[in-house]
């Protein structure tokens, strides 16, 4: 458990092998102890969530319990700037049991006021983790449709405000040059 002293421990290209190594049950857990020791003793463990839950929905079937780990590891992970990959990674494995939290960490990702991923960036991550086409990349392109619209939609509304007086002083018969 190497992976978990390092401070960003959420990329597949670190996930992927240790995965890899886990075949069994068994395997699963003789680690599981030594991550919720991890969590004892290093609550703000973002990565120790994420592997946390990742293990108790694959191996023990409890779905609901890994729910638990993956939004408390979420909600620290927006506390502390988890990357844009960690952010994907923990979508993509609540999508599993939870469509509908999933999405609403979308639509949170792609509404950062603070840090909001560029188009590029985030379909680069999404293709990578998602892989194009599946749902949760469908889910994503959803969300960042809504947010696109919105912003285009706020950028419109003094100028909305303006075409509704105008148009009620024409209704009204009255001069528009008032306006």
């Amino acid at each position: 458990l190497r992976l978990l002293k390092q401070p960003d421990c959420l990329k597949m290209a670190l996930l992927d092998p240790l995965m890899a190594k886990i075949s069994s049950v068994a395997v699963a857990e003789r680690l599981l102890p030594h991550l919720k020791q991890k969590l004892q003793i290093q609550p703000d463990h973002v990565g120790g969530y994420y592997l946390t839950g990742i293990l108790v929905h694959q191996y023990r079937q409890q779905p609901s319990v890994a729910l638990r780990f993956w939004r408390k590891g979420m909600g620290l992970g927006f506390a502390q700037g988890l990357s844009l990959e960690g952010s994907l990674l923990f979508c993509r494995a609540i999508f599993a049991v939870n469509p509908e939290d999933s999405y609403r960490i979308m639509t949170r990702i792609v509404g950062d006021p603070k840090h909001p991923p560029t188009a590029t960036a985030l379909f680069q991550k999404a293709e990578q983790i998602f892989g194009i086409g599946s749902l949760c990349w469908q889910l994503l392109t959803t969300a960042w449709e809504f947010r696109r619209w919105q912003m285009i939609w706020g950028g419109m509304q003094p100028m909305q405000t303006k075409i509704d007086t105008i148009a009620a002083k024409f209704r009204q018969g009255d001069s528009i040059k008032s306006v």
